[in-house]
């Protein structure tokens, strides 16, 4: 089954090219926020507690979130609940551009903001199976431009191969810079 996700509403382009998006306040609901300038490379997964991103799906499907619910404190810094379209996940964005996955003191790599197109990486177990164990992930474009309602933006576009799922298990991830995951396709 196709699906094509594309994030409507939650984070917006101000016109004069600085990045909102919307947080929870504990006792105030949701506010607008400036995101901060983050390094180039940790720009494309923005991880601040509570950024919320909403995703439409065509008529017959719901609109989808990917939140940062919360943080926590490990000895390698600070992790953060991804509660994504793959399930819940402790994850840390670092400055060499990966974005690691935590679980019971051990780390498995999810993304590589600086791979080379044509690279590819496996995600390796945490000894049990999930839908990304030994899925393949492969640097499609460092540079692709993807339309989206609100404008044209310059994603890097990674792909997703998992041969051990009953579907085509193959997904399609579009990031932008300052906005994170723009658009997915399985």
């Amino acid at each position: 089954m196709f699906k094509n996700f594309v994030m409507l509403f939650t984070i917006l382009l101000a016109p004069v090219g600085a990045v909102l998006a919307q947080t929870t306040e504990p006792n105030n609901g949701p506010v607008a926020i400036q995101l901060p300038a983050p390094d180039p490379l940790q720009s494309y997964f923005p991880t601040i507690r509570g950024l919320t991103w909403t995703y439409g799906g065509n008529p017959r499907e719901l609109a989808s979130r990917i939140r940062m619910l919360e943080s926590q404190e490990t000895e390698q810094g600070t992790v953060y609940l991804w509660d994504s379209f793959q399930g819940q996940r402790w994850v840390q964005n670092s400055v060499d551009g990966t974005v690691q996955e935590y679980r019971d003191g051990q780390w498995r790599l999810l993304f590589d903001f600086n791979a080379k197109e044509g690279d590819s990486w496996l995600i390796e177990s945490f000894g049990d199976s999930d839908l990304l164990t030994h899925a393949t992930l492969t640097m499609v474009s460092r540079s692709e431009k993807l339309i989206v309602p609100y404008q044209s933006l310059e994603t890097i576009h990674i792909s997703v191969r998992n041969d051990n799922l009953a579907d085509a298990g193959v997904t399609d991830l579009w990031f932008a810079s300052g906005l994170g995951l723009v658009k997915w396709a399985e």
